[in-house]
């Protein structure tokens, strides 16, 4: 997938193109990053929503990594979930350029 067809599928994504689990476990480590990473402590995770237009970007498993890496890394976030999913998006796919 392009990074042009990522942005696409992120326009267009719902709870629904993806298992329960797999959103609640995106959910989960998005709060968890953003409550030690970013600038507000959130104690709501995101919505299905969010949680969706995240798992959009990319397989869990370059999500997954993005996350973990942004974790060990300490690297400050911004305010709001959507910072996630378009961070993920430069990060995945500049990647995949190199």
């Amino acid at each position: 997938m392009t990074e042009a067809e990522a942005r696409d599928a992120v326009a267009i994504a719902q709870p629904g193109d993806f298992p329960d689990e797999l959103l609640q476990t995106a959910a989960s480590w998005l709060l968890a990053c953003q409550q030690k990473l970013g600038p507000v402590r959130k104690t709501e995770p995101p919505t299905k929503q969010q949680a969706a237009e995240f798992l959009a970007v990319a397989h869990w498993g370059k999500l997954h990594n993005f996350l973990s890496g942004l974790i060990a890394r300490r690297t400050p976030t911004g305010a709001s979930y959507g910072w996630y999913i378009q961070a993920a998006l430069k990060a995945v796919y500049e990647e995949e350029e190199c």
